[in-house]
């Protein structure tokens, strides 16, 4: 099991807002935030990005007062992604009727623009209640009041993300951000859960700085070695970006 150690607050102790994060193509995601949690109001395929100040993770944390800016721009990175496929790549079909997980650092955010894109179900995970019912659940409904029904939230360990279901797409912001002891479950977790057809979108810095953090190389040896998975860069931060961020698209391997 993973040990979080995280400050789980009360919901009266959140100084709550509602803010907007603005696409490339201009399309305006709403949501519900601790008041200057994310860094950005808009974002680009290409941008600078500032360095990160990294700290002890707190996997799934998703909007404690202690949060990480760095951890935003994970969301943020995987959001403009979803835009990019939809607006640039024109597979304007990508999530249609399809069955949505997201789980990492979860806010959300990427299962609003699923949902909104015509997924058929999706499930936010997150290891905080506190956070799923502060802030996701009301993110969600106030954008889709009428859809509750395909909408489905968690909150507990890794493993208890939705039982045994399977997913057409799984979207992880910076869930490599742990100690790398973890990286066995993630890759279980995504191995029991994944779709024969369906493909997981990973946001994660090359290096993280903690001590006991493990790379996105040590996930990357860790798919290779047990042969299950095929990785394929789909985004990276620009070259001036000291620790880069990459977006990882994960499918399984016919092959195997």
């Amino acid at each position: 099991s993973i040990t979080v150690m995280v400050l789980s607050p009360s919901p009266s102790s959140l100084q709550s807002q509602v803010s907007t994060l603005t696409l490339e193509s201009g399309t305006a995601i709403s949501y519900i935030a601790v008041a200057g949690a994310n860094p950005r109001s808009e974002t680009k395929a290409h941008y600078e990005y500032h360095e990160p100040t990294f700290n002890t993770k707190r996997r799934g944390s998703g909007y404690t007062i202690h949060d990480d800016y760095d951890d935003w721009e994970g969301v943020n990175a995987i959001c403009q992604l979803i835009d990019t496929i939809m607006h640039v790549e024109r597979e304007y079909d990508f999530f249609e009727n399809k069955n949505v997980l997201e789980i990492g650092f979860s806010t959300g955010l990427p299962s609003l623009l699923a949902l909104g894109k015509g997924a058929n179900e999706v499930a936010v995970h997150s290891q905080l209640p506190t956070t799923l019912e502060c802030f996701i659940r009301p993110t969600l409904h106030r954008a889709f009041p009428t859809l509750s029904a395909q909408i489905k939230l968690s909150s507990g360990e890794l493993m208890d993300a939705r039982g045994n279901k399977k997913f057409d797409v799984i979207l992880a912001p910076e869930i490599l951000n742990c100690p790398r002891s973890e990286y066995d479950e993630i890759h279980e977790m995504l191995d029991r859960g994944l779709a024969d057809d369906g493909v997981c979108f990973i946001s994660s810095r090359t290096t993280y700085l903690s001590n006991d953090s493990g790379s996105l190389g040590d996930f990357l040896s860790l798919l290779a070695k047990h042969r299950k998975f095929v990785p394929l860069i789909r985004w990276c931060s620009p070259s001036s970006d000291i620790h880069p961020r990459q977006i990882i698209q994960i499918t399984r391997n016919l092959n195997y």
